[in-house]
């Protein structure tokens, strides 16, 4: 996550910041957005012979609360994960795993060009930087101006579209 979200609009306060690689998981985005503008979310999935790259934090107690409201109000699962940070080594850590997946979802290019930026400024390999640049996206012109509007002031209609999606899917998983 870029800085500028970290610190500024998240209001953030991390006592320290660095690569870190998470091993047997891999990115995925299959994390049921807000439907028209932003369709898919960042998830992590199991996969032993995966790992993904990110960004560790450390922060307070108070702020992973405040983390996980602006992340979904508890549309993820946190869980305890061993990463191995850069500079720390291995150490354990709590990461957002979603609830809800749902297979063939696509970023928007917006939301990637967040993601590659924040894995630039905090130095991801480049290696992962090009498989973020890679990743198949949608454009969707009108939300790089209309959803930070709509993420501010409008998302109480868009989160009761996602979650009726998810309850849907929900219903979906159960009778098959």
């Amino acid at each position: 996550m870029l800085s500028s979200v970290f610190n500024g609009s998240r209001e953030m306060r991390s006592l320290s910041i660095e690569a870190a690689v998470l091993p047997g998981f891999r990115l995925a985005f299959n994390e049921p957005g807000i439907p028209f503008f932003e369709p898919a979310f960042a998830n992590i999935v199991k996969d032993n012979a995966a790992e993904c790259e990110g960004v560790l934090y450390r922060i307070t107690a108070e702020d992973l609360i405040r983390l996980d409201f602006t992340e979904g109000r508890g549309a993820y699962d946190i869980i305890d994960v061993s990463v191995i940070g850069r500079s720390s080594g291995p150490v354990m850590a709590k990461t957002f795993k979603s609830k809800i997946s749902i297979e063939g979802l696509l970023p928007t290019q917006r939301y990637m060009a967040l993601l590659i930026d924040g894995a630039r400024e905090r130095g991801l390999s480049s290696e992962w930087i090009q498989g973020l640049e890679n990743q198949t996206s949608i454009n969707r012109s009108m939300s790089a101006w209309l959803t930070p509007f709509l993420m501010k002031f409008a998302t109480v209609p868009l989160i009761a579209l996602r979650n009726i999606r998810i309850a849907r899917a929900i219903r979906r998983n159960r009778a098959d």
